[in-house]
């Protein structure tokens, strides 16, 4: 167990949902694929956004807590294992379980791209980091 690697990757995991979906890069496609206005954002925000934040991070701990399990259970110590680890894990789970949204819930192809893509991001981030901290 590496708790500073662990802690790392929770941070780079949470900063990168916080990128993609800042206005700097995919905020206004992801609001048009969930169908929120401004006014819908605006109001959310002011609801109160700190907690889902904090809930956001927290996922992103228990993500890199697993994965880094995964990496020592099958003695993976290196930023490309790591990196493909992460990558397998977002194919067979991740890409997978949205895709089945897409198919029966009827969300859009443009959601589980956003959605999906910003998953691999933070994996592979997540696993690079865990990895090279052999």
């Amino acid at each position: 167990m590496k708790p500073l690697a662990i802690l790392v990757a929770s941070l780079a995991g949470f900063a990168t949902e916080v990128l993609w979906y800042s206005p700097l890069l995919f905020r206004k496609p992801w609001m048009r694929a969930v169908g929120w206005t401004d006014e819908a954002f605006r109001k959310a925000r002011e609801e109160g956004v700190a907690f889902s934040l904090f809930l956001s991070f927290l996922l992103s701990v228990i993500t890199a807590t697993v994965l880094n399990w995964l990496l020592d259970t099958l003695e993976m110590s290196t930023v490309k294992e790591g990196m493909m680890l992460a990558a397998l894990l977002w194919l067979g789970f991740i890409a997978t379980t949205y895709l089945d949204r897409v198919l029966w819930e009827g969300r859009s192809v443009s959601l589980y791209a956003l959605t999906a893509s910003h998953y691999l991001l933070a994996l592979l981030a997540m696993g690079a980091i865990i990895g090279a901290w052999a």
